[in-house]
């Protein structure tokens, strides 16, 4: 009997030998293939309508906890997102599109899901029994209801995925919650495979694009002072970041400035400037960045001026001239970021034109506003 036991244990061992490592591999095989079909997703919980911000809070709780388990769905942790958010600078709840897309973005999750949530009240007339004279008497009933309203965001494209609204009650109010977030099982599969030397399989960012409007005034520098104090105008653009690496800068500036002049032969003096500039911009903690750029273009000068070589003193005759001189700028721009679309910049640049017998220097400065789209 001994030697069965011994027989049995020998058996139990040979099995813990060679079967448990099998099913530990098998298990981490699973868990890796899972989470290389698993698309990375951000819920940063719901936005209040019409009711308390601690129900929408804890509805949101009760979400990200069903989302965490649909298959093929890799949900990013709450304490991730909220660093994201200080990282981004943002500081108020982050329960819309735009602002779970940049978050999606910073974290390089491939999707987002943000929602709202609020309450109504349905009323209805309800029998007081089923038999005697209850069945005949009424009774008004009140039910509270949640509606709630989940959108799925591809995060890259900024597209919508799908949009789901249903009702839950209080009664049974996590089962209906389960049945909602199982509506979006659906749009989550597996990944397919990246094509090489696409963006994505290079790791990339998506290009984002953006439009500008900045305020500006200039400070003449060597001979240019001999014709003009200082300038005040307004430069607008539009660019796009990422284009061809991550945080890669592009852009097309157009501008107007009036230009203050001391001469009393130039009447007026009209300078707009279109350039071209590349950089790049060095993300810094809570919200700040710094982009330095280099570029260059056209500048065309506008003057009504008294040209003539010969005058009678104290009279001109004044007449339209126009120029088109090249130039060259080199600008540091600061920004901060007040939420996932504007930002605060503030710039200061160095631009030199170049006329064929001279050349034309200034230093600029600039301060206001960019949008990413």
């Amino acid at each position: 009997m001994l030697s069965e036991y011994a027989i049995l244990s020998k058996d139990g061992a040979m099995t813990a030998r060679y079967v448990l490592p099998a099913l530990l591999l098998s298990v981490s095989i699973t868990g890796a293939l899972t989470a290389k079909d698993a698309r990375s997703t951000i819920f940063l919980g719901l936005r209040p309508v019409n009711c308390p911000e601690t129900t929408a809070r804890d509805i949101g709780d009760k979400i990200r906890g069903r989302l965490d388990r649909l298959t093929y769905c890799d949900l990013i942790t709450e304490k991730k997102s909220e660093r994201a958010m200080r990282t981004g600078g943002i500081k108020s709840p982050c329960t819309d599109r735009q602002c779970s897309v940049a978050i999606a973005r910073i974290l390089k999750s491939e999707r987002a899901v943000y929602g709202t949530v609020g309450i109504t009240t349905v009323t209805f007339d309800q029998r007081m029994g089923k038999d005697g004279a209850g069945k005949y008497l009424l009774r008004e009933k009140e039910v509270r209801k949640y509606v709630i309203a989940l959108t799925l965001l591809d995060a890259d494209k900024n597209t919508v995925i799908a949009a789901v609204t249903d009702n839950a009650e209080d009664a049974t109010l996590d089962r209906d919650i389960g049945r909602i977030v199982a509506r979006l099982q659906l749009f989550f599969a597996p990944l397919k495979p990246l094509k090489e030397g696409t963006a994505q399989a290079a790791g990339r960012e998506p290009a984002v694009f953006y439009a500008c409007l900045h305020p500006s005034g200039f400070m003449p520098l060597g001979s240019f002072r001999s014709m003009a104090l200082g300038g005040a105008g307004i430069i607008a653009g539009a660019g796009v970041s990422n284009l061809a690496l991550n945080n890669s800068e592009m852009r097309v500036l157009a501008g107007y400035y009036y230009v203050f002049t001391g001469k009393n032969k130039i009447e007026s003096y009209h300078a707009v400037p279109l350039s071209l500039q590349l950089g790049y911009t060095f993300t810094l903690p809570k919200g700040f960045s710094l982009t330095p750029l280099v570029g260059g273009g056209y500048v065309m000068h506008l003057l009504s001026e008294d040209a003539g070589l010969i005058r009678i003193p104290g009279l001109y005759r004044f007449s339209p001239q126009r120029y088109y001189d090249p130039h060259c700028t080199a600008v540091c721009e600061a920004g901060y970021r007040i939420d996932a679309g504007w930002a605060i910049v503030a710039a200061a640049g160095y631009t030199a034109f170049f006329e064929k017998s001279n050349i034309g220097m200034f230093i600029s400065a600039d301060i206001g506003f960019k949008y990413n789209f």
